[in-house]
């Protein structure tokens, strides 16, 4: 019981939250988001290259792919702030 009303409480919290926000800042904070979690995954592919947990030239081949990654997620995020200018 005590289970269920934690979660009823929390999802009515979590629905006041995003209500007051729109689909598009939503999309634009997880874009963000995404973006983060790969510079993360970058410095830690790097930490463990440097520890030798993981071979150089497959970490390499990691992080490259996640900076390709990034590279896309920025250019969705600036066609999200275009989107929003024109909208506003």
């Amino acid at each position: 019981m005590k289970k269920l009303i934690t979660l009823s409480i929390l999802m009515v919290g979590m629905m006041s939250v995003c209500m007051g926000q729109t689909k598009l800042e939503l999309t634009k904070f997880e874009v963000s988001e995404s973006i983060n979690d790969l510079q993360d995954y970058i410095e830690w592919a790097m930490q463990d290259i440097e520890n030798g947990t993981l071979n150089e030239e497959i970490g390499d081949l990691y992080i490259k792919q996640y900076e390709v990654t990034i590279d896309r997620l920025i250019v969705v995020y600036n066609n999200l702030n275009k989107i929003e200018r024109t909208t506003k």
